[in-house]
């Protein structure tokens, strides 16, 4: 049957089972693979998503083995598949250094929209199997290869694709089972050979060639017949890592003299390529397999006339001196297909929806701070993906505290000096002591300062510090700086933006909107798509030292603009927790306050306010959501007991207050006490009785006497 290359994937993920993970643009925005696999969770390209499949792991590898080390092996049977894009793994490219990607069967199947192979060479120092394929027919087969890999070797496995047409028309030989019987006993060539899988394939045929092409790209048609015009040897690159160069060597024909080491890619090489630098790292090793007259490495950006380019290729290669790393095609340019552009064209205008659905806060901010907001990442079509990256924000935010201080230090130091030519020197040493003394206390400064000093500055034309504070002039103005980031920072805490803002200790807002819709009957734990996540506000509380406020604007506006003003008044880091739930980006702003009375309803949503600067201890921590506390205190009425905690001045009994010290001590004391009693009673003579009569009071002052002296 005639299958495309998704299709063909998705069989064989269909019958290996596992836990699937489907990544796309945007919550609208499918991916290829959604359809195919309706069971798969999905995550969002831009939040990191391998993140979260680092954290599925690390939970099922405690809950299986709680005592084990995460540097440990995992004999976890399960086998985790990803479906995603090179981009996305190259931007999660940190993650995969983790001990726990490679002692766990993950294999990814990652489509390159982007032609860009460097994506695949980026890989190549994980020493992870990396495996390409071409045809759908090969996508099935490489697919399964790659699972049985996984399960050898009991690691992660990449397989990359490309969109093609290349042999599109022949039909995929579909098989039932995937693993195969015997697979411990099995050496990994045995494994490979099994699938009838090459490491380097010769794609062409020629005869009485000199020449040959290694080539790590997309085949096509084109390619082929432009080689076959040049009587060139074309070799396509099947299985990178393990980097086989000896049967590399073992394949080429001894008429060869020549080796061009190509691959495709957007982006040209300033140095060797790496492919030319996989190729040498054992050629010493093998060379007297094959010699070659010349070895000269190149990139394919994108080609039209391939006849053209190969051609060239080829000079190059022949001359005396070849040229190493040129670049044939156009590079430094982004190739995509038909329905790439129109995913990204989707994803661009979720993103728009998205922003117009946070606009509800943004406007807060905006009406807060009528002159001196300033969000480090504000989100504008142009820059999808690269300025809206909060990490991009901080980075800005932290470039900015840094030429302050330069400018603080300057300012210092021009008014000791007091230098200046301007046309009011006095009126500007006077506003220039003042700035300092407003930034240094409290971190702000009024907004006249700037227009003021700046004004007068400009009087100044011949003075070397004038010119170099005037440099710096957007600095003599403070502004409320805010992060805007989204809940997939609540995966991993320790490597996210939220460690980064708290532990700095620095004024700077963040604002975290949360997005994920409540579910009903869902786990204890906050999830995203079903994964478990951190409790931001409650790290964020424990860590000290910074504002924490959960709100939902749609619930609360009142307390939205108190959390708002509070956190841009304290001198430090403040977390902002924003509930906006949405099922898509396109969901309306009725659909978005459903979601969230039913999540702040329930309480799985609260909304609270922390400052820990307050001096009044019951101050410290708010919390503002009423139907919350209405179900706290009726549950707190269940139990007379549990009511009383529950009273502004609680009059606790003893048996709530006492510890186990303070009941072990009263039990030591009272021991003590009826031994002293006993023993006073063993000292205690026979019983003396003292009859009186009265005669005026001295016979009873007289027998008072007697019994004093007889108790001595």
């Amino acid at each position: 049957m005639s299958l495309r290359q998704e299709e063909a994937i998705a069989k064989v993920i269909e019958n290996i089972g596992g836990s699937v993970f489907v990544t796309q643009p945007a919550k609208s925005v499918a991916s290829s693979f959604t359809p195919l696999l309706p069971h798969s969770k999905i995550l969002i390209n831009s939040n990191e998503p391998y993140a979260s499949i680092q954290q599925y792991l690390i939970d099922n590898q405690n809950e299986d083995q709680p005592e084990q080390d995460e540097s440990e092996t995992s004999n976890n049977d399960e086998i985790v598949t990803v479906t995603t894009d090179g981009v996305t793994v190259l931007q999660n490219l940190p993650y995969f250094s983790s001990n726990v990607f490679k002692s766990n069967k993950v294999v990814s199947h990652v489509e390159l929209n982007n032609f860009d192979y460097a994506i695949v060479t980026a890989l190549r120092d994980l020493q992870y199997p990396i495996i390409i394929s071409q045809t759908s027919q090969e996508a099935y087969t490489y697919a399964n290869l790659a699972y049985n890999l996984a399960t050898k070797l009991n690691t992660s496995v990449f397989h990359i694709f490309a969109p093609t047409d290349y042999n599109a028309k022949k039909s995929v030989k579909v098989s039932q089972g995937v693993l195969l019987e015997s697979l411990e006993k099995l050496s990994l060539d045995q494994v490979v050979a099994k699938f009838d899988v090459q490491p380097f394939e010769i794609v062409n045929k020629v005869s009485k060639q000199q020449d040959a092409i290694l080539y790590l790209g997309q085949v096509t048609d084109e390619l082929i017949a432009a080689a076959n015009k040049a009587n060139a040897l074309l070799i396509s690159v099947k299985l990178y890592r393990p980097f086989q160069l000896q049967n590399l060597l073992n394949i080429i024909p001894a008429s060869i003299q020549t080796l061009s080491i190509v691959q495709q890619s957007t982006t040209s090489f300033a140095s060797y390529a790496p492919l030319l630098l996989d190729f040498f790292s054992e050629y010493a090793k093998y060379q007297a397999l094959k010699n070659f007259t010349k070895i000269v490495a190149a990139t394919f950006g994108f080609v039209q006339d391939y006849n053209e380019v190969v051609s060239q290729l080829l000079d190059n290669t022949r001359s005396e001196s070849p040229k190493q790393n040129l670049s044939y095609g156009k590079v430094n340019t982004v190739l995509a297909t038909k329905s790439s552009k129109q995913k990204y064209e989707k994803y661009v205008e979720a993103l728009t929806e998205a922003h117009n659905l946070e606009q509800a806060y943004i406007k807060i901010l905006q009406q807060i701070n009528l002159t001196n907001l300033n969000i480090l990442n504000e989100f504008q079509a142009t820059n999808a993906g690269a300025e809206s990256n909060p990490d991009f924000g901080y980075g800005s935010f932290l470039y900015d505290q840094e030429q302050q201080e330069n400018l603080i230090a300057l300012v210092q130091n021009s008014v000791k000096a007091n230098e200046f030519h301007t046309a009011d020197n006095a009126k500007l040493i006077d506003l220039l002591s003042q700035w300092l003394v407003q930034i240094q206390e409290t971190g702000e400064v009024e907004n006249r300062f700037h227009v003021e000093i700046v004004d007068l500055l400009k009087t100044d034309t011949s003075t070397t510090i004038a010119r170099e504070l005037l440099a710096l002039a957007k600095y003599f103005k403070t502004e409320k700086n805010w992060l805007i980031g989204s809940d997939a920072w609540s995966y991993d805490l320790g490597s996210s933006g939220v460690h980064n803002v708290i532990t700095s200790g620095k004024n700077i807002n963040m604002l975290i909107i949360d997005s994920e819709p409540y579910k009903e009957k869902s786990q204890e734990d906050k999830t995203i798509n079903g994964f478990r996540k951190k409790d931001v506000g409650l790290y964020a509380m424990n860590y000290g030292g910074c504002y924490v406020a959960s709100v939902a604007i749609y619930s609360s506006y009142t307390q939205v603009l108190q959390a708002f003003i509070e956190a841009e008044k304290f001198n430090g880091p403040s977390i902002v927790l924003a509930y906006l739930p949405y099922n898509s980006e396109s969901d309306s702003t009725l659909s978005v306050l459903q979601e969230t009375k039913k999540a702040v309803d329930s309480g799985y949503w609260p909304l609270y306010r922390y400052d820990p600067t307050l001096e009044k201890e019951k101050d410290i921590f708010k919390l503002d959501s009423s139907n919350l506390r209405k179900q706290l205190a009726d549950f707190l009425e269940r139990e007379n007991r549990l009511t009383m905690l529950a009273a502004k001045d609680p009059l606790l009994s003893r048996n709530l207050t006492a510890t186990a010290n303070t009941e072990a001590k009263t039990r030591q004391a009272k021991i003590a006490d009826d031994s002293f009693a006993q023993l006073l009673q063993g000292l205690s003579g026979p019983p003396l009785t003292i009859a009186f009569a009265s005669d005026g009071g001295n016979a009873e002052a007289v027998a008072k006497k007697i019994n004093r002296q007889a108790l001595c």
